[in-house]
């Protein structure tokens, strides 16, 4: 008996390193809401995106946030720009897009909400949004992210567990950013002390080498900008995720597939059908022997039925 409580005790040890690093629960109840802007940024030559956009925004619980659109620099203005740097035009436009956001609301004290095209909204997602803003008022944060793609398999199985625990508590977490991989710009809020610090980090460099989302990455990781993630996410990504507008490399396809696939299975209203519709579609020829043996073992282990020994 003795040993069996030894090997449970170590089965959830890595579990609860992860969330040692997360801060305080979040709960629903006695909430102060906050009003303010939301700002869309999507290209004017795709109207389609962002009335869908808008059209959701109008269908849930907004609580007085407002929805702006802003739009995003196109591959035409990238060209008379003359912007240096070796990333291809689109990309270009995605980071040029994000600063003129701030830029735009740089004499407003107000936090910020920058959205892109293939976000998705909920019922819960702006409750949540104002739960984590009241939490984290007493915290230094530049960024808080609602949304992020998670490239790491080991990231992807202690949020797995941590989503588990706090469904049972109907509660959500501030995840350091700095504490998981991530990448992604689909929805973040900006403390609004510091759109100035940021215009600057991300003005700093005339030539744009690195695209916007791993900019902002590297200079979390830096220890430049300080952030988190709510979560489970508060938001995640429409379809119209699964058809990037900038990246285009088909050799990417499945590993975008089963990224997106988390998000949407982690956030805040995920299901399992609705995240992995699109895997589906991968060929069972993609899948090696070993890699399905893997994925069944760790099925098991991660099975709310299972009873470590």
């Amino acid at each position: 008996m003795v040993a069996r409580e030894v090997r449970k005790k170590r089965f959830f040890l890595a579990r609860h390193r992860f969330w040692a690093r997360c801060r305080r629960s979040i709960t629903q109840g006695g909430l102060v809401g906050h009003n303010m802007n939301c700002i869309l940024i999507s290209l004017e030559s795709q109207p389609a995106r962002r009335e869908r956009v808008e059209a959701n925004f109008r269908g849930v619980d907004h609580r007085g946030w407002e929805l702006t659109h802003l739009k995003a620099v196109d591959t035409e203005q990238v060209a008379k720009s003359a912007i240096q740097g070796r990333l291809a035009a689109p990309e270009k436009g995605c980071f040029l897009s994000h600063l003129v956001a701030m830029q735009s609301t740089r004499a407003s004290a107000e936090h910020l909400l920058l959205v892109e095209d293939d976000v998705l909204f909920g019922a819960r997602t702006f409750p949540a949004i104002d739960a984590a803003l009241n939490m984290a008022a007493s915290l230094d944060w530049d960024l808080m992210f609602t949304d992020v793609c998670v490239p790491s398999v080991h990231a992807m199985v202690n949020l797995y567990w941590l989503r588990r625990e706090l469904a049972l508590k109907n509660e959500s977490k501030l995840v350091p950013l700095n504490s998981i991989p991530f990448a992604g710009s689909t929805a973040y809020l900006v403390n609004g002390k510091s759109k100035e610090k940021l215009i600057t980090l991300l003005t700093e460099n005339p030539a744009l080498d690195v695209p916007y989302d791993l900019t902002l990455r590297r200079l979390v990781q830096q220890s430049r900008l300080t952030g988190f993630i709510i979560f489970p996410f508060p938001t995640s990504l429409s379809s119209l995720a699964d058809v990037s507008q900038i990246q285009g490399n088909e050799a990417t396809k499945v590993a975008d597939m089963a990224w997106n696939a988390f998000r949407r299975l982690v956030w805040a209203e995920g299901s399992a059908g609705n995240a992995t519709a699109n895997l589906d579609l991968i060929s069972d020829q993609f899948f090696d022997p070993e890699c399905k043996a893997f994925t069944r073992i760790l099925s098991c282990m991660l099975s709310a039925n299972f009873q470590p020994k």
